[in-house]
């Protein structure tokens, strides 16, 4: 009988990296996943995942662990992902900066124009 998508391997294994799971867990998981035939790039794409499951992974070094098709989707993925977000900050800081310009200041509530508004002066992580 075929599993559900929210009770396979390759789910909970997105479910752990969500959790921030220790890499031992992390790495059962991931041997459940490939033993069930199932891809740990589909899972983390359908669910729109692929950067958290790649950074979390990197992070336990487990990256090496999937079998080397998924390693390299998974990257690619990835990599695609912050390009894609890469480029739409810079948008983001150039419009604040034509506003700023312009003499439009702008109310900035979240996501993007938080960003925008403050990466050019503040560091974001302090």
């Amino acid at each position: 009988m075929a599993r559900g998508p929210i009770t396979s391997p390759a789910f909970e294994l997105l479910r752990a990296c969500i959790a921030g799971a220790p890499a031992e867990e992390l790495e059962a998981k991931i041997t459940a996943t490939i033993a069930a035939g199932e891809s740990i790039w589909q899972a983390a794409t359908d669910h729109d995942l692929v950067p958290l499951c790649y950074v979390r992974l990197a992070e336990a070094d487990l990256i090496g662990a999937l079998p080397p098709d998924q390693t390299a989707r998974l990257r690619a993925s990835h990599l695609a992902h912050v390009d894609f977000q890469s480029e739409l900050l810079a948008a983001g800081v150039e419009i604040a900066g034509l506003l700023r310009k312009a003499g439009i200041e702008m109310l900035a509530l979240k996501g993007l124009a938080l960003i925008a508004r403050y990466w050019p002066t503040t560091s974001l992580g302090t």
